[in-house]
């Protein structure tokens, strides 16, 4: 591996692509993803692939999923990674209690905001092509693990809970008063018909699109666990407030830009317009910042989270608490954009 303190990880990872066949590969870790970890492979053939040590979060059998989705997608001309099977012809390999697989590898960068409507523009016409792609393929291969991601009312109520069981907790007194920032933001989302369910990527943020390096335009979208039904405005809503933030999502800067969802939404258009819809993309994305801000409200009080900066940061909660922070100011950017419309 390029760090020193990733051997372990880069011996664990020798052993794993004995399975696949591949040995003197060089490794290197990339990316700052907080639920998987990924390493490139590069053979000495030039040969590249993409391991990842998959987060104990999804079963094992999310691979097989994943596996279908992509063989559908690349059917239909869309383009996404493919999971490379192990000598055994298995989609994932199982071992010492964790799970990784290897997929082939696409040339590009992700990005961890959009600062450009090009950007937005060319990850709404991505996310089309993405569901357009997916409109025909058959619902019984995907598995509904994440029923409850988007109920509000279930995210508020453990918020209260937790800040309920917490108060001992050091940031309690920042996390009530954000608390109450939080359920004003609620009480603002305007009734919105979340539109038909489809089949989402389920979790569309900026750094889940690939983009090439040279056009600077999006490629593909990657990190496909989350793939399964979910109504097209929440999955649209999931989509702006990461790309509409021209800010990281734990910056003080935090805001909602109108001109890069205008560019988003125009790319998407082109490929496949959510009829009906267009009234309910703005308050699906004020649900979507207060139920993030909720969750890591919460994550605060618990001191948990998949990953954190422990370099600018003293604490998993510290860093959560700023991650809540941004998603309010953003939600109370987009609040006065609702407002005037």
């Amino acid at each position: 591996m390029d760090r020193q303190n990733n051997k372990h990880l880069g011996e664990e990872a020798v052993r794993v692509l004995e399975s696949y066949g591949i040995s003197g590969a060089k490794l290197s870790e990339i990316g700052d993803g907080l639920i998987n970890l990924t390493v490139e492979v590069l053979e000495e053939t030039g040969n590249c692939f993409i391991l990842q040590k998959v987060s104990g979060i999804f079963k094992p059998s999310v691979n097989d999923k994943i596996a279908e989705v992509t063989a559908h997608l690349r059917e239909n001309g869309v383009s996404c990674p493919k999971i490379i099977p192990t000598k055994n012809n298995k989609n994932y390999l199982e071992r010492d209690g964790d799970v990784w697989r290897l997929y082939e590898y696409i040339p590009g960068c992700s990005k961890t905001v959009f600062t450009s409507p090009g950007d937005a523009y060319s990850a709404g016409k991505a996310l089309a092509q993405f569901h357009e792609g997916l409109k025909n393929f058959d619902v019984r291969l995907l598995a509904n693990e994440r029923p409850h991601i988007h109920d509000l009312r279930l995210h508020l109520n453990e918020l209260e809970k937790t800040l309920s069981l917490g108060t001992s907790h050091r940031l309690y007194p920042q996390c009530f008063t954000l608390s109450k920032r939080i359920k004003l933001l609620a009480s603002r989302i305007p009734d919105f018909d979340p539109g038909p369910s489809i089949i989402a990527h389920g979790d569309p943020k900026v750094s889940n699109l690939l983009f090439s390096v040279g056009l600077n335009s999006a490629v593909c979208f990657i990190d496909l666990d989350t793939v399964g039904l979910m109504p097209h405005a929440l999955e649209l809503g999931d989509a702006m407030r990461s790309w509409c933030n021209p800010f990281p999502e734990d910056s003080s800067s935090s805001l909602f830009n109108l001109e890069l969802y205008e560019a988003a939404l125009e790319g998407y258009n082109l490929v496949g317009s959510p009829t009906g819809l267009d009234e309910s993309i703005l308050p699906a994305t004020l649900q979507i910042y207060v139920e993030l801000a909720s969750r890591f409200l919460s994550d605060v009080i618990h001191e948990s989270y998949f990953g954190w900066d422990d370099t600018n940061y003293e604490s998993a909660a510290s860093h959560n608490l700023a991650r809540a922070r941004a998603q309010v100011l953003a939600a109370e950017s987009l609040v006065i954009h609702i407002s005037k419309n």
